[in-house]
């Protein structure tokens, strides 16, 4: 379980890091949107196909807390169980899936969602 996590927060930390240098959005590959949904008042500002599965970052009109709230209900109602959570993160696995969401405040009322999604893990 520990060398779990420790692939998940690698390969989200190398997510991040490609998402920073990506310069526009694409299209979104693969059955991403079949496992997560899009948090309602976001908008994606890039995407990226990772070699097994998507990377998806967004943007919120929403404070990071509603929409860490929001990820954790819709992914547990869905099926999927929480591996991680802690402050700004949740990683769910289900079925040799997983996710790894990351919320960060730009401010009050925004934040920055980034989210991972990984097939045969």
């Amino acid at each position: 379980m520990k060398g779990q996590k420790t692939i998940l927060v690698s390969i989200l930390i190398f997510f991040f890091f490609i998402i920073l240098v990506s310069s526009r959005p694409a299209a979104i590959s693969g059955d991403f949107g079949e496992h997560v949904s899009f948090y309602p008042t976001s908008t994606v500002l890039s995407t990226m196909d990772l070699p097994n599965g998507t990377g998806v970052l967004l943007e919120a009109k929403a404070p990071s807390a509603a929409v860490l709230d929001y990820y954790k209900m819709t992914m547990e109602d869905s099926g999927w169980s929480v591996l991680n959570q802690r402050q700004g993160f949740l990683a769910f696995s289900k079925d040799h899936k997983g996710v790894m969401i990351d919320v960060n405040a730009i401010s009050k009322e925004k934040s920055r969602i980034s989210i991972s999604y990984l097939e045969d893990v």
